[in-house]
């Protein structure tokens, strides 16, 4: 984060660009289609943002989302806050009640922080000059609760060691950040509020993802953060007419460990790699 765009002590100027964290809400629809089809080579249906800007899922369950929008302190001056305010809350409780608990942590904060970085400025002109509203978005996060009784059982297995204890799991959908705002520690950001959302569902044990194979910067990130590779899926996405491998990923929480069976499912494969980069490339045997 030697680079970082966020400032948690820098005091306001007239100029100043602030930088805030809320779930998505209606009028994201444009942008937020912008934003994923900047990051993502998957494309998605139009009905994936008429539910995702509703925080919900296409079967209407609650969706977990965060966008990092800019604002100018100009703008602040004339929009209502208790809108926004109550929009978060509404959404929190939503999921909340999804998930059998009271209330999260995160219901009643609106985390604004200010931004001195000159791209800033930039997005948010550059926001105005294009017609969208007065926010710009410039990373985000959508994830949702499954519960393992739907899930395939091989996954339930490699992932969880009680599903008794641990029946749900957070699937993280999309994550990302747009060009000017990566390796700032947005991202990592995003990531680190959901692991904090999660860890308050006691029976959440574990969080997972899917990453292309070949996006080797997101697997450098993830891994960093301490998420585990669980396994290569073959033909999982489908881009432009081409077939491309995934690798599932995934972060333990509440108690959840991983399995045992991933666990010698590994120490099996490392035993056959090594055996495999013993043996000889071809053969002389004269039966060969």
């Amino acid at each position: 984060m030697d680079e970082s765009i966020l400032c948690h002590e820098c005091l306001p100027n007239p100029e100043g660009v602030t930088l805030q964290f809320r779930p998505l809400q209606e009028n994201d629809f444009d942008q937020i289609k912008l934003l994923h089809e900047e990051l993502f080579p998957v494309r998605y249906s139009a009905e994936f943002y008429d539910n995702v800007i509703l925080n919900q899922t296409t079967n209407g369950k609650p969706l977990y989302s965060t966008i990092a929008a800019l604002k100018h302190n100009i703008d602040e001056e004339n929009a209502d806050p208790s809108a926004v305010f109550l929009h978060q809350s509404q959404t929190y409780q939503r999921l909340a009640r999804y998930v059998n608990i009271p209330t999260f942590k995160e219901q009643g904060v609106i985390e604004q922080l200010w931004v001195t970085d000159q791209f800033a400025k930039e997005a948010l002109k550059e926001c105005r000059v294009s017609g969208l509203n007065s926010d710009r978005i410039v990373g985000c996060i959508i994830g949702s609760f499954v519960e393992v009784t739907h899930m395939k059982i091989i996954t339930v297995t490699r992932l969880v060691r009680s599903p008794a204890i641990h029946y749900r799991m957070f699937y993280i959908m999309t994550l990302g950040a747009t060009g000017n705002f990566r390796r700032r520690g947005l991202g990592k950001k995003l990531i680190q509020d959901c692991i904090d959302m999660a860890e308050q569902v006691t029976c959440c044990g574990v969080i997972y993802l899917h990453v292309i194979t070949y996006n080797l910067a997101a697997i450098r990130f993830y891994e960093k953060l301490g998420f585990y590779r669980m396994e290569e899926i073959k033909d999982y996405y489908k881009i432009n007419g081409e077939i491309h491998s995934c690798y599932l990923y995934a972060y333990f929480i509440n108690g959840n460990r991983r399995s045992l069976y991933d666990i010698l499912y590994q120490a099996c494969n490392n035993v056959v790699n090594k055996l495999k980069r013993a043996l000889p490339l071809t053969s002389n045997h004269p039966c060969r």
